[in-house]
């Protein structure tokens, strides 16, 4: 437990009993950089995943919010980290799975996503939007209404993250639980990555106004080396289903951990330095396996936007023409 007289600095957003699970035996992770396209220091799994005060009203400086968030987060973790060895277990040996461990997993996920930056930085470009449109609407007092509408610290995404994780209450831990699930196991010479942004939603620009609801979205999380979890709309009739890639399904372990890497801000790991170097290469010269995931997401992405520019370049145009 934190308190004031020794408050915790490193406050993790990819808890550390997550990423041992992805450590290779003296406990260091493979790191590459997204950003600067290389290989990083191999670190220990502790040392990474985390900020100093991540949780204060203002990343970076101590306070008792910081405190209070990491006391809340100790025994949903605590609890978890119990658990999940045996869950994964029972995934590996093709045990059946019960609903409460399916709620564990969820409660995980649901964690993992909502507290890294990636979701920090998705709800501060939903605000920097939103104040774009007051800016607009409102002309000349557009100014003040837009910053009076944009955060000044941490404190709404922090209150947003406690309320919405839903670990035995309603929240996000429900809606990941109702989706259908498949569990990838791989048992080829491939295995899985993880990032700092450990769940991944992937789906398609909208054909109409309304874009897709949390449900269709589809998501990807690395559980451990072997196991990756996909959760797709609707859930169905089954809880979970398994498919085991062997040797000639190493493609698709690839093809998954593309997918992985696309949502990460700054960092990939793995305890296996291949898969790593394999992914850079792929930043670096794309190959078969990346130009079909461009084909499939990064292209329709580009083309919506571009067309959702040129609709706004000539709503502009015809408004500044009648004013």
């Amino acid at each position: 437990m934190t308190n004031s007289s020794n408050p915790t600095k490193d406050q993790h957003f990819v808890p550390r009993f997550y990423l041992k699970n992805f450590a290779a035996q003296d406990g260091c992770l493979e790191v590459l950089n997204i950003r600067e396209k290389r290989i990083a220091k191999r670190r220990p799994y502790q040392g990474l995943g985390y900020a100093h005060y991540y949780y204060a009203a203002k990343t970076g400086v101590p306070d008792t919010i910081s405190q209070q968030i990491e006391e809340w987060f100790n025994p949903m973790e605590n609890f978890i980290a119990k658990e999940l060895p045996r869950i994964i277990d029972i995934i590996l040996s093709n045990q059946h799975i019960e609903n409460d461990d399916c709620y564990i997993l969820s409660a995980l996920m649901s964690m993992l996503w909502l507290r890294t930056p990636g979701m920090r930085n998705q709800l501060k470009e939903m605000e920097e939007d939103m104040a774009a449109q007051i800016k607009k609407l409102h002309g000349i007092d557009g100014e003040k209404y837009a910053d009076d509408f944009k955060s000044k610290d941490n404190i709404s995404y922090l209150k947003f993250m406690v309320d919405s994780i839903g670990f035995g209450s309603p929240g996000f831990t429900n809606m990941f639980f109702n989706m259908k699930w498949k569990a990838y196991i791989a048992r080829g010479k491939e295995c899985f990555v993880t990032s700092d942004s450990p769940v991944v939603e992937k789906w398609l620009p909208p054909k109409g106004f309304y874009g897709a609801s949390f449900l269709d979205r589809d998501k990807y999380f690395a559980l451990t080396p072997q196991i990756l979890l996909e959760l797709t709309h609707p859930r169905g009739s089954t809880k979970l289903k398994r498919e085991t890639l062997y040797d000639i399904h190493d493609d698709v372990v690839r093809s998954l951990n593309i997918i992985i890497t696309s949502s990460a801000q700054e960092s990939v790991y793995s305890g296996n330095k291949a898969a790593i170097e394999q992914l850079l290469a792929g930043c670096q010269n794309p190959g078969k396996l990346e130009l079909a995931y461009i084909e499939k997401y990064a292209k329709p992405w580009a083309e919506h936007r571009a067309r959702a520019d040129q609709h706004y370049k000539s709503t502009n145009t015809i408004l500044s023409s009648k004013g």
